[in-house]
């Protein structure tokens, strides 16, 4: 025969075009862990104020305050005016973080603020005898846990629990 080369060439020919597809595949892989610089995260400057004492802390703008820690502030919330207490100075974090709009501090609580809500305080000590006794009354199966009155003095929460439905 005129050619005297091996018959199996074709098949190495093969096999080095899958040689090739490999290094370029693995090339491949290589170009996709190449790290992307990460894009600046834009920042927010919050503050962190709770309601209760070991309520959980939500974040608002410290609107430009001088605030300290346990500090009374005005907020507005999703239930209205609010008084709470710094409890997270001033600092930033990604504005990613945040999972709802944030609101501003409206004021620092001043000394009529203060009475007002030791004046809800005591509304509230009176609505839970009230709400006990109509509890009783009604022979209702449930248990009063707590009373609550927005800082405006417009809402008046009950918590309570209870096995059922309590109609």
């Amino acid at each position: 025969p005129k050619n005297n080369q091996p018959r199996n060439k074709e098949p190495e020919v093969k096999e080095t075009e899958a040689e090739a597809l490999e290094t370029e595949t693995a090339a491949e892989t290589e170009a996709l862990e190449v790290q992307v610089p990460e894009t600046p995260k834009k920042m927010i400057d919050v503050v962190g104020v709770r309601f209760k004492q070991n309520g959980k802390m939500y974040y608002f703008v410290p609107s430009g305050f001088e605030l300290k820690p346990q500090q009374g502030v005005i907020v507005e919330t999703v239930r209205g005016t609010e008084y709470g207490f710094v409890t997270s100075l001033p600092h930033s974090i990604a504005e990613s973080e945040l999972t709802s709009q944030l609101k501003p501090i409206i004021r620092i609580a001043t000394e009529d603020d203060d009475r007002r809500l030791e004046e809800n305080k005591e509304k509230e000590k009176k609505a839970f005898d009230t709400c006990l006794e109509r509890i009783e009354a009604r022979g209702l199966d449930m248990k009063l846990v707590d009373v609550e009155y927005t800082f405006d003095g417009k809402k008046i929460l009950f918590y309570f629990t209870s096995d059922g439905r309590v109609d």
